[in-house]
């Protein structure tokens, strides 16, 4: 499996499952195998912190929300709306899958 390429594209019927082991299997083959766990490891870490951060400024958001200020109860569904759309964006980005090539 030298210079192995798994690329699958838009339209094919190929399951994200056997995507995943055919790049880890291939990643493998060509003695990669350091470089995986390390960017996992990266990947959940970053994804541990993401969601930290986010239950923090959830919290912050709420406390916000029971403060008597018309601009503290705004400020607070602010923070709420931009942690909806922020988090989960974060979050995908980290695990997107990528064009795997080792060569």
């Amino acid at each position: 499996m030298e210079g192995c390429t798994v690329f699958v594209g838009e339209g094919s019927d190929v399951d994200d499952g056997i995507k995943d082991f055919l790049s880890v299997r291939c990643a493998l083959a060509a003695g990669k195998r350091g470089h995986v766990l390390v960017k996992t490891t990266f990947q959940v870490v970053i994804s541990l912190l993401t969601l930290i951060v986010g239950y923090e400024c959830m919290v912050e958001a709420f406390h916000m929300l029971n403060q008597p200020s018309d601009r503290a109860v705004y400020l607070g569904m602010a923070i709420l709306g931009l942690l909806c759309v922020l988090v989960p964006m974060i979050l995908w980005q980290v695990w997107r899958k990528r064009r795997v090539n080792f060569r």
